[in-house]
């Protein structure tokens, strides 16, 4: 069995990691050599999947075995899928990793009329369904962040998050919140939305929230897949047609994200570098986005996530 979609070899691994510079004839017969940079970090770049990679992106060992046990044993030549293996991976995570409120570009909202009473520390289980044991107090404050993604300017009848006038739900707050008006910087982006509670009223949805007061901030990386081929051990290796055919958006980078407090709970209880076969990673769910890991090059001071996998197969795949 193989993993389609992928790259195993070790030589092409190689050019990948360091480099490659290769030859390509012309229809004259000359020789033309072309240098190719890095296009990963390392041989653990998480968008590889040499075991070092993997362990790095944060797929547990567990979770290995398990798609392992699944797949059984056979002679027959199969290739298996990234979306399959991805979500045998979703099925352990799922289970076995406390939940979090993550905001990728964050964008501040001023609830208007929130006063000093209004501001409380809320209970939060790990997990709503019982299944992983823990809790985490989450801060509400005047100022939190949401998520850009989730405000438009223009409402429409589709569109079931904020926007002006309009009321949505956020995360385990007893009341949602209306959208009043919203300010943008010299370059017309949104920097700023007020807003006011809208207590008896129902929102269609709900988003996650950050606390501004108590907001850690981190850089997230999310990842696709490293080739927008389906087959990449088919492209031209020899003539470097395989870097024509690398994804710019193999790795997103959000430098400006912000979790929850509760990080540092689950940073006090686990270890930022886990040392040989240690798989003492810090994982978490993050809400209505993904599943992530702490990087091993993260520090008490600076908080790196990596994407571990989605919350759902995407459909295009």
């Amino acid at each position: 069995m193989v993993l389609g979609g992928t790259i195993l070899s070790k030589r092409r691994i190689l050019m990948l990691v360091e480099g490659a510079t290769v030859e390509k004839k012309n229809e004259d017969g000359t020789v033309e050599k072309k240098a190719i940079p890095p296009s990963v970090r390392g041989w653990d770049d998480p968008r590889l999947y040499t075991l070092v990679a993997l362990r790095r992106r944060g797929i547990p060992a567990k979770a290995l075995l398990n798609f392992v046990e699944e797949l059984g044993v056979t002679d027959a030549l199969t290739e298996i899928q990234p979306p399959r293996f991805e979500s045998s991976i979703r099925k352990h995570l799922e289970r076995t990793v406390p939940r979090q409120m993550l905001v990728l570009d964050p964008i501040r909202v001023v609830i208007e009329d929130f006063t000093p009473e209004d501001e409380q520390e809320i209970v939060v289980p790990y997990d709503p369904k019982g299944a992983i044991p823990g809790e985490r107090k989450v801060k509400l404050g005047k100022e939190l962040f949401i998520d850009r993604s989730d405000f438009r300017e223009e409402d429409s009848p589709e569109y079931f998050r904020l926007a002006p006038n309009k009321v949505v739900g956020i995360y385990n707050v007893s009341f949602p919140i209306r959208a009043t008006s919203f300010s943008k910087d010299t370059s017309g982006k949104v920097i700023e939305i007020k807003a006011v509670k809208a207590a008896g009223e129902k929102p269609k949805t709900y988003i996650q929230w950050v606390d501004a007061a108590t907001a850690v901030p981190v850089t997230a990386r999310q990842y696709n897949s490293l080739f927008k081929s389906d087959s990449p051990n088919a492209l031209d290796w020899k003539t470097g047609g395989w870097a024509d055919d690398l994804n710019p958006e193999s790795e997103l980078i959000f430098e400006n994200a912000v979790i929850e407090k509760g990080i540092r709970d689950l940073l006090q209880k686990h270890t930022l570098n886990p040392a040989g076969s240690s798989d003492d990673l810090i994982r978490f769910q993050a809400l209505r986005t993904a599943y992530f890991c702490v990087d091993v090059d993260s520090t008490e001071d600076k908080i790196v996530l990596n994407q571990i996998v989605s919350l759902r197969e995407d459909k295009a795949k």
